[in-house]
């Protein structure tokens, strides 16, 4: 990578709700991955797990974060790259 991949995050509140935005420079984010983030991170801030959004910005320059059959057809590099 010739890049630093990051993880952004905004704080919002209103005085009364609060909400946390969090993009990660990497493909894919999980459903079981987001959970844990979202409960560590609610943990950590007290803002409600339901108000926090982890996404994506969905890179193909970042690492293989899932599993599908379609990244086995993808030939990003060639061999000895």
């Amino acid at each position: 990578m010739h890049d630093p991949l990051l993880s952004s995050a905004l704080y919002l509140s209103d005085g009364q709700t609060k909400v946390i935005f969090v993009a990660n420079d990497i493909i894919f984010v999980g459903k079981a991955s987001v959970a844990r983030i979202r409960e560590r991170v609610s943990r950590l801030t007290s803002v409600p797990s339901r108000n926090i959004m982890i996404t994506a910005t969905h890179t193909h320059s970042g690492p293989k974060t899932v599993d599908y059959l379609s990244n086995e057809m993808i030939l990003l590099f060639p061999d000895g790259y």
